[in-house]
């Protein structure tokens, strides 16, 4: 009896799985549909202790193939970030350094952010959730990053980039978008470069929504516009599994820097079960990401994100 109600306890769950599995890439345009598809690692790994629990008590071979089947589904999105791919250049002597910080609003733990600063020492800082108390704690930043943007806001769309180098930099609201972004324009190693950083709406509704991906499409319906060495970095509000993530790097032509370096999740920052890739760099296909790794817990629901990028 009791083995019983585990095989039945097991076919929901597997069946609940499916759903969650296969429903984000057949109707990715419905919100609540999208937001399946930023767990594939943790499917992967409900899946595989599925199968050890499936071989104990439900020994049928067409739910064995099912679940072997979903395994595969998921993990053809998940390991491609573990495959290095073939470096674009050998010359590492120029590299410029980014470090991304999302401040949290309602965080106090300024110790903690200036720490990580001090530590990474980035060419280049962006931040977002700029509100004005955390945009007058770090004022003494600007000593140290003395070419600088942003808006501080008292919602949670404040953004800033501060930079080391020299920048052509402004705020810009991307096709009227509600919520700013910041573009900067550098010359590195006698090469332009253009840094947008972004940080759209989450989609918690339909209509945010579909604001968060307007205003994805409209950066990459500006791709023509930028340099041919590009870099989109921010908390863009969507995991490198959705659909609409995979249009972005297709339609805008960059790639993920993430690829080899692995799936290095940032949100929930206190809550590792159910963290996934919300804060993302993506680089045009010229560039090389030499390093990319999420950093320490710095207050905020997100992890920071360092990376080093030769140009």
């Amino acid at each position: 009896m009791k083995s019983k109600f585990i095989q039945n306890l097991l076919f929901v769950l597997l069946t609940g799985t499916a759903f969650f599995t296969l429903l984000p890439t057949f109707f990715p345009n419905i919100w609540w549909i999208d937001l399946m598809s930023h767990f594939r690692v943790q499917y992967l790994l409900v899946l595989f202790l599925f199968f050890i629990l499936f071989i104990v008590f439900y020994q049928k071979r067409i739910l064995l193939i099912i679940l072997v089947l979903l395994f595969v589904w998921n993990a053809k999105e998940v390991l491609p970030l573990y495959i290095s791919p073939e470096p674009v250049s050998e010359n590492f002597d120029n590299k410029i350094s980014i470090l991304s910080i999302n401040l949290l609003s309602s965080n106090t733990d300024l110790a903690s952010v200036l720490e990580l600063i001090k530590e990474k020492d980035p060419d280049v800082l962006v931040f977002m959730e700029l509100t004005p108390k955390w945009d007058q704690e770090l004022k003494s930043l600007y000593q140290f990053f003395p070419y600088n943007a942003s808006e501080v806001r008292i919602d949670n769309f404040g953004i800033a980039m501060l930079s080391k180098i020299k920048m052509e930099s402004s705020v810009t609201y991307f096709d009227n978008n509600i919520k700013p972004s910041i573009i900067a324009n550098f010359i590195y190693s006698n090469e332009p470069l253009t840094v947008v950083a972004t940080h759209p709406l989450p989609p918690i509704n339909s209509e945010t929504f579909n604001l968060r991906n307007e205003q994805l499409k409209n950066i990459a319906g500006r791709r023509a516009s930028f340099s041919d060495n590009f870099i989109l970095i921010g908390d863009l509000n969507t995991s490198s599994f959705s659909s609409h993530f995979k249009d972005l790097l297709s339609k805008s032509e960059l790639k993920d820097s993430r690829n080899g370096f692995g799936v290095g999740t940032t949100w929930p920052a206190n809550f590792y079960p159910l963290r996934t890739t919300l804060d993302h760099c993506l680089v045009s296909k010229g560039l090389d990401v030499l390093a990319q790794s999420p950093q320490r817990n710095i207050g905020s629901d997100h992890l920071p994100i360092y990376l080093e990028i030769g140009i």
